[in-house]
């Protein structure tokens, strides 16, 4: 198996923690990233997200961050249905490294959705949110595997404290796991599986995503990753996506 340069531990390999680092609670490096997706839903619509972050790292040891996201949406409608864009649900993110060493760390975070998105993106069901105000307490971790593997997994819940329709508010339990995997010092790989329990449906929501990581100067700063992800049940086809490509931009500072 390909080894990770020998002067650096896994939880320091930057290609490794670049991977999937939007989906990691332990991510704190500060950055601002732009970020693509296409997805497929069910009925035969479709969806562009454009989605703008900014992370900055505060405090002692840089052990906080926040973390700010804005989302452009284009959604073409089936058949029947109407097309819809603008500006979707911000997020607002607070987080705190509670513990690290040699090998291991893990954080809690506060995330925050403010619906922002207009009527039209709202009251898609393929979007999510219908106008909610959403907490999501979140506790994650990330541990060495080998020299170059690195295991990161989330538990998070999310509660819907207000709606603007009337629409029974979010309400879900969410697990989620992450495996990366540096191939050289500029070039990883992750596999990340997530979901969703919804109380109000009582059922699980799984998907599948995998990714390439590229770290695309010797500075290691500006950071490239494509990715596909594909619903495991139906439950997650019908209610978030079919399959979804795309890609990561990232400039770290």
């Amino acid at each position: 198996m390909p080894t990770a340069p020998s002067h650096e531990e896994a939880l320091e390999n930057p290609v490794l923690e670049q991977a999937d680092e939007d989906d990691k609670v332990t991510s704190l490096e500060s950055r601002i990233a732009f970020k693509y997706n296409h997805a497929a839903f069910a009925g035969d619509s479709r969806g562009d997200y454009l989605r703008l972050e900014w992370v900055q790292a505060f405090g002692p040891s840089k052990r906080m961050a926040v973390r700010v996201e804005l989302p452009l949406i284009h959604v073409y409608g089936a058949t029947d249905e109407p097309n819809a864009n603008g500006v979707g649900d911000i997020l607002l993110e607070f987080i705190g490294r509670l513990g690290k060493t040699e090998k291991f760390e893990h954080t809690a975070a506060l995330e925050v959705t403010v619906p922002s998105a207009n009527d039209a993106l709202a009251r898609l069901s393929v979007i999510g949110g219908e106008g909610e105000t959403v907490i999501r307490p979140a506790w994650g971790f990330t541990t060495q595997v080998t020299a170059s593997t690195l295991l990161s997994g989330n538990l998070a819940y999310s509660k819907a404290v207000h709606t603007r329709y009337g629409f029974e508010g979010t309400n879900q339990i969410e697990p989620e796991l992450i495996l990366s995997q540096a191939f050289s010092k500029r070039v990883g790989g992750f596999l990340e599986w997530n979901a969703y329990y919804d109380f109000s449906a009582s059922q699980w929501a799984q998907a599948l995503q995998l990714g390439i990581d590229f770290l695309l100067d010797r500075k290691e700063k500006w950071n490239l990753s494509p990715h596909f992800a594909f619903a495991l049940n139906d439950f997650a086809r019908e209610m978030e996506f079919r399959s979804a490509a795309g890609f990561d931009l990232s400039y770290h500072f």
